[in-house]
């Protein structure tokens, strides 16, 4: 039954910092008469619901003052009733695994996981539930998982029983760690252990959870096999664990022949294996299987949830059936199922991506007036999607809304705004919020500079523009085609042709791939500042490269070889289009027969058409 595991390793985690609560001050230390009374009275007010107050008073307790008979209720019900700053001001009764227990249990709760270790470690009433309590704060903060098997072995050293719970939270722990391997080590000892705890369906489910999730589906099924030979049959959960591994990696027939498994094992679909597979169709553009796949659910007796219907939503948006979606949306509520957030910011994404802006303002609208509890994700969305509109006001009310609400902007919101004023002219303002993201350590990356570098170049503040991409290389984020697309484009605008090709050799010499968007933007570059030997001579380079160019490059070179008169060239760029098999489109007819006008050949304008 021994371990094979290490020393338990040091915690190196920065702990959450409670303030204490302030103690008013008083004249003398409470005598053991009045710390029973405040301690009693503590506990009513608890029992009457009244949180503030019982904090308050329980504030005033010295920890070692109340009697230990008060102190073994007062501090479980502390900690039962969420009052955890309260709890772990006293300490646990000598003793009394209870109250230890629900001083742990209160700082994994405030998420202060060294000092919940340090208690576990110098208490000799720590039991079974006390590392159970301790291994599932790892579990919850999702990381340091690698204490929680060193955990175990020093519960073996300390003579501490491990039950199924310990097991399962440690799997789990691990699993959100994304330490499989460590995880399969432990489950393989208890597969084939004698002495301890054997693994259970919840412990095989954690087990085949992580493998799904780090896309080792082969290992995934091995395990799923194993179950059944020794004698653990998969449960709806597993089975849910297997399918949705299977279509996220792309193989929706075997997750299909899972689903006939399943039913062949007696084991019912819910609603989370019917909206696993849902999802996925509609992911796939496979509407009509969606749709049948939830009138099946129907038959079933299985009432679909919010995810499902949102999905079905989701995949109707996708397949650009608008007014099918609508319907769907609007009969959301009548099935059960009121459209969440999720659904809201779907529809409202597709319907201004389908240029259909009235009606998208109109369901915001109804977001706002029916209180849609919104996440972090749909603030972000709706800023993208107003700032895009050129309405900067409601970007910033939405901003403070999500404020307001206690999100924390992540770099994503913080890089909407950015570019939303950028979009809007003030440049200023989208500095402002640069400086502010920092301080609140909130790293920009490559899209928030570029926003804010296309800001600058559209008002021909070129320098800083440069002085940014300077500060982005400083910081480790290298500028990508974007951005020296952007101030490229600035430079050629300016007449300032050779600093636009010192940035197009510089994105070279930095590996940055050459697309079509810059060839494009050199030759434009190039004609327009009267270099038309110089964009033919890049155009032909960048053939010899096999880049593979399309209709734009050569419309915009044969544009450019017509107008300087160089009609030989033009025509030898049109035979060299067809001969790439880039049948020439009415853009590029137009370009010669307008070219050909202007020149004065009208003749050879007509044989053309």
């Amino acid at each position: 039954g021994k371990l094979p595991f290490g020393p338990t390793p040091a915690l190196t985690v920065t702990p959450a910092v409670e303030a204490p609560l302030p103690s008013p001050p008083m004249a003398a230390p409470p005598q053991p008469l009045q710390a029973s009374f405040l301690c009693s009275l503590a506990l009513a007010l608890l029992r009457a619901g009244r949180l503030s107050a019982a904090s308050h008073v329980a504030s005033t307790l010295p920890a070692a003052s109340p009697p230990a008979a008060l102190l073994r209720r007062l501090i479980p019900a502390l900690a039962s009733s969420g009052l955890a700053a309260a709890a772990v001001r006293f300490r646990p009764v000598p003793g009394d695994p209870l109250s230890l227990n629900s001083i742990l249990l209160s700082h994994c709760a405030l998420r202060s996981l060294r000092p919940a270790l340090a208690l576990l470690r110098a208490s000799e009433s720590a039991d079974t539930v006390s590392y159970n309590v301790v291994i599932s704060g790892l579990t919850e903060q999702g990381r340091h998982g690698g204490l929680a098997p060193a955990l175990l072995a020093e519960m073996c050293k300390r003579g501490v029983p491990f039950d199924a719970v310990t097991v399962n939270t440690a799997l789990v722990a691990l699993c959100r760690d994304g330490q499989v391997e460590g995880a399969a080590a432990l489950a393989e000892m208890m597969v084939r252990g004698r002495e301890i705890h054997r693994l259970d369906v919840v412990g095989w489910n954690a087990l085949l959870d992580g493998y799904c999730k780090s896309g080792d589906m082969e290992a995934a099924l091995t395990a799923a096999q194993r179950m059944r030979t020794q004698g653990v049959g998969v449960d709806v959960v597993g089975y849910n664990t297997l399918v949705a591994g299977l279509c996220r990696a792309g193989e929706a027939d075997a997750a299909r022949g899972m689903l006939e498994t399943m039913k062949g094992d007696g084991v019912e679909p819910n609603v989370v294996t019917y909206t696993t597979f849902i999802a996925e169709c509609c992911r796939t553009n496979a509407v009509d299987d969606a749709f049948s796949l939830y009138e099946e659910m129907v038959r079933m007796g299985v009432l679909p949830d919010v995810v499902t219907l949102s999905a079905l939503v989701d995949g109707l948006c996708r397949a650009g059936r608008f007014s099918e979606a609508y319907a769907l949306f609007r009969e959301m509520e009548k099935i059960g199922a009121a459209p969440n957030h999720v659904t809201y910011c779907t529809l409202i994404d597709s319907l201004w991506k389908a240029r259909r802006g009235s009606e998208s303002h109109g369901l915001l609208g109804e977001v706002v007036s029916r209180g849609v509890v919104m996440d972090l994700v749909m603030y972000t969305s709706l800023m993208d999607w107003l700032g895009k509109q050129g309405k900067i006001d409601e970007v910033k009310d939405m901003f403070h809304c999500a404020l307001s609400d206690n999100h924390t902007p992540n770099g994503v919101t913080y890089t909407v705004l950015i570019d939303a004023l950028c979009r809007a002219g003030n440049v200023d303002g989208a500095e402002q919020m640069l400086l502010e993201m920092e301080d609140k350590s909130v790293h920009p990356n490559v899209v928030t500079f570029s926003s804010i570098i296309n800001g600058l170049t559209k008002q021909g503040l070129l320098g800083k523009a440069a002085d940014y991409m300077r500060k982005m290389k400083e910081r480790g984020i290298d500028p990508n085609v974007v951005t020296y697309g952007t101030v490229m484009d600035g430079f050629f605008k300016c007449q300032e042709q050779e600093s636009a090709l010192d940035l197009y050799h510089e994105m070279l010499c930095e590996g940055v791939e050459v697309n079509k968007f810059i060839v494009d933007l050199l030759v434009n570059g190039l004609r327009k500042n009267g270099k038309m030997e110089e964009a033919e001579a890049l155009f032909r380079d960048m053939n010899k490269r096999g880049m593979l160019l399309d209709h734009v490059n050569y419309t915009t070179l044969i544009d450019g070889l017509f107008k300087m008169g160089n009609m030989p060239a033009a025509f030898k760029v049109g035979q060299e289009l067809t001969e790439r098999n880039l049948s020439p489109d009415a853009v590029v007819y137009n370009v010669f027969v307008n070219c050909l006008c202007m020149l004065g050949k009208s003749k050879e304008a007509e044989s053309i058409l």
